[in-house]
């Protein structure tokens, strides 16, 4: 049987397969991530203000306004702007947006103040020559030079100074990181071997295929055409010309014609035919498959057992892991216990709490920026007692019997020890609050556990009250727990 002559394409053929081109992303169904990647985790990355560097060489965002914006958060008698939250939000990339909303990006501006004044507080310094440091470093990541660098600025309105500022504020964090709250973290080979020993499926490649394969696409042609195409290429092969030399003329796979049309992969990552013949057959074996791309002769070539990665090559990988959750824990902590020792009003977890805003014109003479103390001072008794102990009724060495007949009524308090706003409801009660039952829901070793207590009574905030088989989150008032109570005050 005389065997059908094809005509051999030209690199020019090229062409033609690019119009419908196939990649291995086409091929593949889904990608898999390695059960264990490459971890790469600075933990500044927890924080946003470093994001704002690179901004600065994107264009800004045009967030004019005949007004002050609203205010979305205080820290002590600080505000941050409802355009503050809304630059930086707007700035971010698409990567980042998918995890992370307004709300928790507002947490960590929050965060980035407390960190900013605790460094100051400690009397962190940062030298001009590190700050020049990574000056230059924006420059070689971005190609410019230093006058580039200064029109990009000015083209936003904005300084080399209020560059280095900004460099300045992530420096001083950085070194808050690493002297103060990082400090004596280690992870030992017993850490490691334990991880390893207790995650073991993390560590187990699955069964894989590698195969190779010659695509002749149907794009303008009938089936039997592509068909009588791809048999051919198999005669061709059974006669024995080289496979790979026939990968490099005939194949409309760009994706594999550097790889002598080669794949290896796991089982759900190529298109359900592809995948089937390759697994379906032994090594050197070959057939023709129909899938929505064209034909494919595929020829398998090894069929790979299961494996556990031994744990030397992941030993690294498991150490800055274990490494960095030991830093976020840590991290969590002290953020927490800097909230405890300051005031902290997010308005967005808390509207209802939030003082009530002034707004006033940019160009006034004189701006009537509201404080929180200002604030405090105007707004009614039903506020977050976080911050408004100095508009209550404190109750010096508070009368016991309140707090006893609240006790007797089933009275409860549900709070955490981090939090600033359980620490001035309990303040309300002055040396009464012995008298109060209180329930603890933060565990000892790990901040962001429940208690077993407040996970069955179903706490989702803190403090919450319990009057009368009710519950309230959020602090209230001691008048407004008389009047719920019936405890005379």
């Amino acid at each position: 049987m005389a065997k059908k002559k094809i005509s051999k394409k030209t690199v020019h053929s090229k062409n033609k397969v690019t119009k419908s081109k196939v990649t291995t992303k086409n091929l593949k169904v889904k990608t898999k991530k390695s059960k264990f990647a490459k971890i790469v985790l600075p933990i500044i990355g927890i924080l946003i203000i470093a994001v704002a560097v690179f901004l600065l060489l994107k264009g800004k965002n045009d967030t004019a306004s005949d007004e002050l914006p609203e205010i979305v958060a205080y820290v002590n008698d600080q505000a941050i702007y409802a355009t503050e939250l809304q630059e930086q939000y707007a700035s971010l990339s698409p990567e980042i947006k998918q995890s992370m909303n307004e709300n928790s990006l507002l947490t960590q501006m929050i965060d980035e103040h407390l960190l900013l004044s605790k460094a100051e507080e400690l009397g962190i310094v940062v030298t001009e020559e590190e700050i020049e440091a990574s000056i230059n470093n924006i420059l070689v990541q971005n190609n410019l030079d230093m006058n580039q660098l200064i029109q990009n600025l000015e083209i936003q309105g904005l300084t080399l100074e209020a560059l280095k500022e900004l460099f300045e504020k992530q420096i001083m964090i950085n070194k808050l990181l690493t002297e103060e709250i990082f400090v004596g973290i280690e992870v030992s080979d017993e850490e490691v071997n334990q991880y390893y020993e207790e995650n073991l499926e993390l560590f187990k490649t699955d069964e894989q295929v590698k195969a190779r394969h010659i695509l002749i696409q149907f794009g303008d042609k009938s089936e039997e055409e592509v068909l009588s195409e791809i048999n051919a290429v198999k005669e061709r092969i059974d006669a024995g010309e080289d496979f790979c030399d026939l990968v490099t003329e005939l194949s409309e796979d760009p994706g594999s014609l550097e790889t002598c049309g080669e794949y290896t992969f796991q089982k759900g990552v190529m298109v359900p035919e592809f995948e089937a013949a390759a697994f379906g057959q032994e090594p050197n074996e070959m057939r023709i498959v129909k899938t929505s791309f064209g034909y494919h002769l595929i020829e398998t070539l090894e069929l790979i057992e299961p494996s556990m990665t031994p744990i030397a090559d992941v030993k690294e990988n498991i150490q800055l892991y274990l490494e960095f959750e030991k830093q976020k824990a840590q991290f969590t902590s002290y953020v927490q216990s800097l909230k405890a020792e300051n005031k902290v009003l997010n308005c967005l977890e808390e509207p209802k709490e939030c003082p009530k805003k002034k707004t006033v014109k940019k160009d006034t003479n004189k701006e009537e920026i509201t404080t929180i103390e200002t604030a405090l001072e105007t707004s009614p008794v039903e506020v977050s007692t976080g911050t408004t102990t100095n508009i209550v009724a404190k109750i010096e060495n508070g009368p016991d019997s309140f707090a006893k007949c609240l006790t007797k009524n089933n009275f409860k308090m549900y709070g955490a020890y981090w939090c600033s706003y359980c620490a001035a409801q309990k303040e309300l009660f002055g040396n009464s609050f012995q008298y109060i039952t209180y329930v603890e829901c933060a565990e000892e070793d790990n901040p962001r556990e429940q208690t077993i207590a407040c996970q069955n009574a179903g706490i989702s905030g803190y403090p919450t009250l319990e009057i009368n088989g009710v519950k309230y989150p959020g602090g209230q008032t001691l008048e407004k727990i008389s009047e719920l109570s019936g405890c005379e005050l």
